[in-house]
């Protein structure tokens, strides 16, 4: 079974690629304000480095949080796509051991169905200058 799993919790984003327990290979960058931009190409890479497409992964990991706002809701928007347009379960967790603790969820045939973000506190939302 193959897992794609993220945490775009921080500037600092890490897209992860197993094979059941094992990690094939990740991919980190420093995406801060370019995320959205390139979370895509990230995925691709991801993937062309073990020479797998996106119907070859069979469940998805991601960080719930808490963590960026803006970084949270943009993994969460594209995982949550990713899953309900490929038909493959979704799961989020916010441990520590967030990865393992989604692999074993998601070979117990667990499944969120859309992964909602954990924020850890309101959002810093600027106020208008107008």
């Amino acid at each position: 079974m193959k897992y794609l799993c993220i945490n775009s919790s921080s500037s600092d984003c890490v897209i992860a690629l197993f094979g059941n327990d094992q990690e094939i290979s990740h991919i980190s960058w420093n995406a801060h304000r370019t995320l959205a931009d390139e979370i895509f190409i990230k995925i691709e890479q991801l993937l062309n480095t073990a020479s797998l497409s996106y119907d070859d992964i069979d469940g998805l990991v991601i960080y719930s949080g808490p963590g960026s706002f803006t970084g949270l809701r943009i993994s969460h928007t594209v995982f949550n796509t990713l899953a309900y347009s490929l038909h493959i379960p979704i799961v989020g967790s916010d441990s520590h051991e967030w990865i393992q603790q989604g692999i074993k969820r998601l070979q117990k045939n667990e499944n969120d169905k859309i992964a909602v973000p954990v924020y850890g506190g309101l959002a810093n939302i600027s106020k208008p200058k107008k």
